[in-house]
């Protein structure tokens, strides 16, 4: 019988990029039909929190089961971490360019209207919108990228505790 192994850079890059597609369509939601952090209780970011938590969970595990059943039903823990961590990195990263991109060039009144920025500025709104837009959507990435990994090292580790299966 001859063994079958796939390549994990392919299933890292796929599952990756449906990631970062489902994120930006999930933003675009969001922002075109006025959902944004402010508009809730606590109560309902606690609950907006916990479902994207159990969609990275389950799309995560949902990835490394797949390569689990493609590999002959063989996962090891590395190989978990790495399906984990390389899908939310290239996840992550495809929904911070969207956001520069977005921000910065395509609707540049869409941040101001996020963070609250009144309308009644004397300062030129041009150089105020690309500057400040970009310096704050650069610096937030990086936390947001090192929660995202953290975060998906912490379900991939689980995930593939559960279905980690070595040959004997």
């Amino acid at each position: 019988m001859k063994e079958k192994t796939v390549s994990i850079k392919k299933h890292i890059i796929t599952y990756g990029v449906v990631l970062g597609i489902i994120k930006i369509i999930y933003g675009l939601i969001g922002i075109y039909t006025d959902y944004h952090w402010n508009h809730y209780d606590d109560l309902g970011k606690m609950v907006s929190s916990l479902l994207e938590l159990f969609f990275y969970s389950s799309f995560l595990s949902f990835g490394i089961y797949k390569y689990k059943i493609l590999n002959n039903k063989l996962l090891s823990l590395k190989q978990a971490l790495k399906i984990g961590l390389g899908t939310m990195l290239i996840g992550a990263c495809m929904r911070r360019v969207w956001k520069i991109i977005l921000y910065t060039i395509i609707d540049p009144d869409l941040f101001n209207r996020h963070i609250g920025f009144p309308e009644d500025v004397s300062i030129n709104p041009e150089e105020y919108t690309f500057g400040k837009a970009f310096d704050y959507l650069v610096t937030e990435s990086l936390p947001l990228l090192i929660f995202y990994l953290a975060l998906a090292a912490i379900i991939s580790l689980i995930s593939g505790a559960i279905m980690y299966k070595r040959l004997i």
